[in-house]
């Protein structure tokens, strides 16, 4: 008998489970069941084709950049002991530029020693520089004022400039002094030279005219027209005369190697000048080159205090975390690994997960 559908609601509730069935409507979800189990089995054989099963092998190794790390370690002298450390300015895993700053070494050693040899080389230049303004280029810079040719440094403290110009002026004014009296000495010994010339000129004036009445008047004692007595007074003046002249001749040759003497005292005074001067500034140029070696060791010390990145890269295994701790020379305190650099796995693979692996 086909099912009827004129039963109500409520009878349907209340009718036989038979005819409840055969009035109700039947489940979406049962019909749409055997279609979601075909399409499961489906799905089951498509993977079963396609699929994969991974095998997970565990085994112990490490991970290592192909390209070769750079170890961080501070560059201190023999016998310092080690370094204190100021600052950190990196931590694990941060990414650094070439050049950037990674941990900071206290300075205050190494900073005192540099400012002690810039302040000794700076004084030694200065030093140089006043030397050769007084020793000049030419022998005629002996004579003039070094001031005018004085160039210290431009860095030059304005108290030390002035107090190598003081000192210079005053050797200059003793140089003056010593060639002053020298040249009042030649003054004195030319016009006594010229005083003796002046009367050896007028002696041997004379000498023609004495010779000459002499022998007049030796005629005429001969003719006895004059007194002996007259004639031989005549010849002791001439012979006197004649010594003078003689005595004039060697003081002038006296008074010409007293002249000379007394411009080569003048020229000793500028030479032992030069020499003096020449041998402080060999002295000084010797000082200053090892001072110029000493500063460049120190400032490198002093640029060595900052632990700097060599190359761009990553910052790994840091080992400082310590503000005020030491760092001693040759402790790797970290490690960077380039930025260019891969990654390699060294592992130790089982003999049963080998023929799994693949690379």
């Amino acid at each position: 008998m086909p099912p009827s559908n004129s039963l109500t609601l409520d009878q349907q509730r209340f009718a036989p489970a038979l005819c409840e069935v055969a009035e109700a409507a039947p489940n979406r979800l049962l019909l749409l069941l055997p279609a979601i189990l075909a399409t499961g089995v489906l799905l089951l054989l498509l993977w079963g084709v396609v699929g994969r099963i991974d095998m997970v092998a565990q085994a112990q190794g490490r991970v290592l950049p192909t390209a070769r790390v750079q170890v961080i370690q501070p560059a201190l002298d023999a016998g310092a002991g080690g370094g204190i450390i100021r600052a950190i300015h990196v931590r694990t895993g941060d990414r650094v530029a070439a050049g950037a700053a990674l941990i900071d070494l206290d300075t205050t050693e190494t900073r005192a020693d540099q400012e002690r040899l810039e302040l000794r080389h700076l004084t030694q230049r200065v030093e140089q520089a006043v030397l050769l303004a007084a020793l000049g280029t030419t022998d005629a810079d002996l004579t003039t004022d070094p001031l005018l040719r004085l160039a210290l440094p431009a860095d030059t403290p304005s108290d030390l400039a002035r107090a190598r110009r003081d000192q210079l002026a005053r050797e200059w004014d003793s140089v003056q002094s010593r060639l002053q009296i020298a040249d009042r000495e030649i003054e004195r010994l030319d016009a006594s030279r010229a005083a003796t010339a002046a009367q050896l000129a007028r002696v041997r004036q004379v000498l023609p005219l004495l010779g000459e009445r002499v022998r007049a008047r030796e005629t005429l004692v001969a003719q006895q027209s004059m007194a002996r007595s007259t004639w031989l007074e005549l010849r002791q003046e001439l012979a006197e005369r004649e010594g003078e002249a003689a005595v004039l001749t060697q003081q002038l040759r006296q008074a010409d190697v007293d002249s000379a003497l007394a411009r080569d005292r003048r020229r000793q005074i500028l030479v032992e000048r030069a020499e003096s001067l020449r041998t402080k500034l060999t002295e000084v140029e010797r000082s200053l080159q090892d001072t110029t070696t000493d500063l460049v060791r120190a400032q490198q010390r002093q640029a060595r205090r900052t632990l700097t990145a060599p190359v761009a890269g990553t910052v790994a295994d840091l080992r400082v975390h310590t503000i005020g701790g030491v760092a001693r020379d040759g402790d790797a305190l970290l490690r960077i690994v380039p930025e260019t650099s891969s990654l390699e796995v060294e592992a130790k693979i089982l003999n049963r997960d080998v023929g799994h692996i693949r690379v």
